[in-house]
């Protein structure tokens, strides 16, 4: 096995082109490095970022964090086999893999969960696949006095900074998730991101849509907008992107899923009317220490309880 602190140019000679499959997306989130297996004309990796402080890992935030072109279960097996050896000796206790909705694998080598369902748009079918509604509610966006642009300017990224953050402290959000500005200074920095904007009649910022665009895939990344003033506006920033991916020749272009695994959640619901096609988002949950791992779990376990359901709950404060 390769562990490769550069990887990029594998990339192109595995067929891949997906910027979640980047090294300069996944350093957004750490110090990655790609775990590479081959095996004649198969092969499998995972992009992993280890947490030197918890002896652990997990992939970047998103889908890409594990691909193969391999259907063969055994082969399958192998790798995590191996990925978990090349770990052991890091003396990593555990880690969790983000796996791609579209590239569902077959293994008893790790644990494999189920998260919730993902939305994911066939460029090539975007046109027939709309709603009705969701048609009409992008008419609606545009009969307000708005401005709908790209741009990668200063202002108006330090404007979606600071109402994407804003949205996220009055929702409560878990503040161990919330992004600090370095992370969006590094975000909009990659040539593959696209910032959708809208400004009103006075030039005030409304809203604004954070895409991902690459020729396997493309990412409807971050969002913000004052939707419930303006009804239609986040239809049309969304909309937007996915017409900037095919315009760049995107197959696909993941949407995510909604806030809950609920069927009947407002996000998804808002995701579906742009394309009624599901995916499975699920994670692998590797043990590899067990022992060391289940004395941080226990004790995490005794004395707290909030992220009583996350495997790697240890790292969080109340």
């Amino acid at each position: 096995m390769q562990v490769l602190n550069k990887w990029d140019e594998q990339l192109p000679l595995l067929g891949i082109n997906d910027i979640q499959f980047s090294e300069s997306y996944a350093s957004l989130y750490g110090k990655p490095c790609m775990y590479l297996y081959k095996d004649n004309e198969q092969y499998a990796f995972a992009i992993i970022i280890i947490n030197e402080e918890y002896n652990d890992f997990e992939t970047p935030y998103g889908y890409g964090g594990f691909q193969t072109n391999s259907t063969d279960v055994e082969f399958i097996n192998q790798f995590f086999s191996k990925l978990k050896s090349v770990l052991n000796d890091k003396s990593v206790i555990a880690g969790i893999i983000r796996f791609h909705p579209m590239h569902n694998i077959s293994t008893k080598a790790i644990d494999v969960s189920y998260i919730r369902n993902t939305v994911i748009v066939n460029c090539s079918k975007y046109s027939d696949n709309k709603s009705n509604s969701c048609k009409s509610m992008i008419k609606r966006g545009f009969r307000h006095d708005m401005h709908y642009y790209f741009s990668d300017k200063i202002d108006d990224q330090n404007d979606f900074i600071s109402a994407y953050s804003n949205f996220l402290k009055d929702k409560s959000a878990d503040p161990n998730l919330i992004p600090n500005d370095d992370y969006y200074h590094n975000l909009f920095a990659l040539p593959m991101h696209h910032l959708a904007v809208c400004r009103d009649a006075e030039g005030a910022f409304v809203g604004g849509a954070s895409f991902l665009i690459s020729r396997d895939m493309s990412y409807y990344h971050l969002s913000y907008s004052k939707s419930k003033t303006y009804p239609g506006i986040s239809n049309v920033l969304l909309d937007m992107g996915i017409k900037r991916a095919i315009e760049m020749h995107s197959k696909y272009v993941m949407l995510g899923g909604g806030i809950t695994d609920k069927k009947d959640d407002s996000l998804l619901r808002f995701k579906l009317s742009f394309c009624p096609d599901l995916y499975p988002f699920s994670i692998g949950k590797m043990t590899i220490d067990m022992i060391k791992y289940r004395t941080k779990t226990d004790e995490y376990d005794k004395n707290k309880s909030k992220y009583k359901n996350y495997f790697l709950r240890y790292r969080y404060d109340e």
